[in-house]
């Protein structure tokens, strides 16, 4: 039975959170190759709050804020080489995105045999520095087998075999994707880590004291942004506000009591693809998002509606059942192609789909 691990050489702890799409990624995968192959998750102690111990390749060390550069390092060189150990040339290994340089370098000083690897990449740039693309050309090409990536200009910057996919599957068979628009506590939400570049804070300023109820939940990382939604909500009484990590529980609550999910996008965010817009699809949420390259799928799947500019953005055109269920329609023929996906995965892996 071939094995396929999952690995987060970084394991980020951040106060005891996993913070970010790690154990979203990891468990995204587990769904899809469970059936067929033995699957193991690869992460440091914080992975054990999320995973069994049945499920876990135990990684030594988790890289938490605040840690210096160096100390951060010699960690991931501890778990990739803890990885290297644990594994065999015959598993296939995915190493998660986070910190490509330090990766790169870990597995470099760590890996000495041909290897199943795979590395997941969401953006171009780190093949824009000089050391990296050194390292990349001198050993990575001989470690690393391809590229899971969102898109073809980010694939073929590694110059070598990659696959165009999504951040997260459906894995689902199910796309009956219902929801009743009137039953909703919500016209719209955003949920997640709190930074800058999601543009939170502008969305609060626009939609401060309109006729429509808004949503912010989730852990605060920017606290100019903070400040700013803080400020916004203050006396105002459409905008609900909610600062901190959100159980799984929560954010099911919340989005499942939500018609729509604004992502007004600003700098880096709009030229990377987010796992974040694929979560809200998969649990039935149309998109309202500011129109970029990371959204365009948006419009061109009719899975929600992009706008310009969010201080001119005409809220009230979308909040009317028409609207609504012509979004959730598209969402449903768009969650169909993920069936298309997995395949491609499966045969850009080499793993053979026999179902145990």
């Amino acid at each position: 039975m071939q094995r396929i691990v999952i690995a987060d050489i970084k394991s980020y702890n951040n106060g005891g959170v996993c913070a970010g799409h790690y154990y979203a990624f990891a468990s995204n995968y587990q769904q899809i190759f469970s059936k067929t192959c033995e699957v193991k998750i690869a992460g440091g102690p914080i992975y054990r709050k999320r995973f069994s111990d049945a499920e876990l390749i135990p990684l030594p060390c988790d890289i938490s804020e605040g840690q210096s550069k160096l100390k951060s390092f010699s960690r991931m060189i501890r778990n990739a080489k803890s990885l290297m150990r644990q594994t065999t040339p015959n598993d296939i290994i995915i190493i998660q995105q986070s910190k490509p340089a330090q990766i790169l370098y870990s597995l470099i000083f760590t890996c000495w045999e041909r290897r199943n690897i795979y590395h997941v990449e969401y953006s171009e740039e780190p093949m824009t520095r000089p050391y990296y693309r050194m390292a990349m050309h001198l050993r990575g090409k001989k470690i690393l087998k391809g590229t899971l990536c969102p898109n073809e200009i980010v694939g073929k910057a590694y110059e070598m075999p990659y696959l165009v996919l999504p951040d997260y599957i459906y894995v689902s068979s199910n796309y009956n994707v219902t929801g009743n628009y009137q039953e909703k506590c919500y016209d719209f939400c955003t949920l997640g880590r709190i930074v800058h570049e999601k543009g939170i804070s502008g969305v609060a300023l626009a939609l401060r004291g309109k006729p429509y109820r808004y949503l912010i939940s989730g852990h605060a990382e920017d606290s100019s942004e903070v400040s700013i939604i803080s400020q916004a909500a203050q006396e105002c009484t459409n905008l609900t506000v909610h600062l901190d990590y959100l159980t799984d529980e929560q954010y099911e609550k919340m989005l499942n009591n939500s018609r729509y999910a604004i992502l007004n996008y600003i700098g880096a965010y709009t030229e990377k693809s987010s796992g974040v817009v694929l979560d809200m699809l998969f649990h039935g949420v149309p998109i309202i998002g500011h129109r970029c390259r990371a959204l365009k799928f948006v419009e061109d799947e009719h899975v929600g509606i992009l706008y310009d500019d969010i201080n001119t953005f005409d809220f009230a055109s979308v909040l009317n059942e028409e609207t609504y269920q012509e979004c959730l329609i598209g969402i449903k023929n768009y969650l169909k192609r993920f069936s298309n996906d997995i395949e491609h995965l499966y045969r850009f892996l080499g793993v053979e789909r026999i179902i145990i």
